[in-house]
């Protein structure tokens, strides 16, 4: 008579992520409820009516980047890093640019979450009584920022365009795998997408940049953006051993998380 040997599986839940770990997920995933939240008084002010017109562009042009996501996970089946995309695609140089890019766009977001701390958390304090009449100081006791509204809006702008150039980098690697180097079998009409995005892109940098803003200090905008991406784009070409390393460890780094 056959006897069973197999262990009974354990369906019951794991414990695979620490205390803090945890928080820190709970903090990362508040950050679309925040965008959508913040993001349309922001265009409101600058567009007035046209808000939904302007949210209805945005969707279309992350579309258009989801295409290029979507078809390099296709071939390097990753999870997806910007700069594995754009390392794989155009090299260790270009890998290196976007990963070195997200990093001054993380470091500006920073600031962002740190300001919008300042800004909700002082008006709660305020709306609930518990500080009134506060001082213009207030942000920054709460969020750790002076002038937290302010800081809000120079911060996610220079991070956005530095963000910019790292997706323009792995859509050029797309186009490039797809329709240049042939390595999946596509139809050739969808490189009107990726050109698309590129498009969309690079007016969105453009009309950022064009008029150049004659008051400060939104005439520092494109000039800190451009500058970090200019010092991370020399370093890379001086030093290519640098940048070699640096992708690879990016790949690896990524490939473990």
């Amino acid at each position: 008579m056959a006897t069973s040997t197999s262990k009974e599986t354990n369906t019951g839940l794991r414990r695979g992520l620490s205390l803090w770990q945890a928080v820190g997920i709970s903090v990362a995933l508040m950050a679309p409820s925040m965008a959508a939240n913040i993001n349309p008084q922001g265009t409101a002010g600058l567009v007035g009516r046209a808000t939904p017109l302007a949210f209805f562009l945005a969707a279309v042009a992350v579309l258009l980047i989801a295409y290029v996501f979507v078809r390099l996970c296709q071939y390097y089946q990753h999870a997806g890093s910007v700069y594995v995309f754009a390392g794989a695609t155009l090299g260790p140089r270009a890998g290196a640019t976007a990963g070195l890019s997200l990093l001054g766009t993380y470091t500006f977001y920073g600031l962002v979450t740190a300001s919008a701390t300042g800004v909700f958390g002082a008006q709660f304090l305020d709306d609930t009584g518990i500080w009134t009449d506060q001082p213009s100081w207030a942000g920054f006791v709460v969020g750790g920022l002076a002038t937290p509204f302010d800081t809000f809006l120079w911060s996610g702008t220079i991070g956005t365009l530095i963000l910019l150039v790292a997706y323009v980098l792995a859509t050029i690697g797309c186009i490039k795998l797809l329709f240049v180097d042939r390595k999946m079998a596509v139809p050739m009409w969808e490189v009107v997408i990726p050109l698309a995005a590129l498009v969309m892109l690079g007016y969105t940098m453009w009309r950022n940049v064009i008029p150049y803003p004659d008051e400060n200090p939104a005439r520092w905008f494109p000039i800190v953006a451009f500058g970090w991406v200019l010092l991370v784009a020399v370093v890379m070409i001086a030093s290519p051993g640098l940048a070699r390393r640096l992708s690879l460890s990016l790949e690896k780094v990524d490939a473990t998380a």
